[in-house]
Parts: C-alpha cells; structure tokens; sequence
C-alpha cells in the first residue's frame, strides 16, 4: 500500500524565503496545500516543474517530514 501524506506550507512565504521558489512551482505548491495524498504522486507532480529550473531535483526528507528543492550550483529550498 503507498503511503499517504498530508500536504501543509508551515511557512507560507509572508517574509521571503533565502531562496524563493519559481512562481510556477509555487502556484503547484500552493495548490497542494491542504491535500493527502500518495508521497510518489506528490513528488510526481511537482517534479515535473522542477526540472524546469536548471536541473532541479525534488525530495522528501522523512527525517524532518518536508519536500526540498535543490537546483543550479547547490541552492536550496525546504
């Protein structure tokens, strides 16, 4: 059985983040908000905008219970 998550913008950006995210993932990102879903159909989705941006690479980070973004020379997102 996959398993499920629930989806939640702890940090919904009213401050900036170091590094932003795209304004076309953030609109995915932003339209996940809230949704349980399968983690692989999660990733799926947003992966799709990622590699967009020089290469970018999503991942879940199970330890810490977030998605990040790492594209061009070592940037990151959380």
């Amino acid at each position: 059985m996959a398993k499920k998550i629930r989806l939640s913008n702890p940090h919904p950006g009213i401050m900036g983040a170091t590094i932003p995210l795209p304004k076309e993932m953030k609109k995915i990102v932003d339209g996940l908000n809230g949704q349980v879903m399968d983690r692989g159909e999660c990733l799926s989705l947003i992966e799709k905008e990622a590699q967009n941006y020089q290469n970018g690479k999503v991942e879940l980070n199970e330890k810490y219970g977030m998605i990040t973004f790492r594209f061009g020379e070592g940037l990151t997102h959380h």
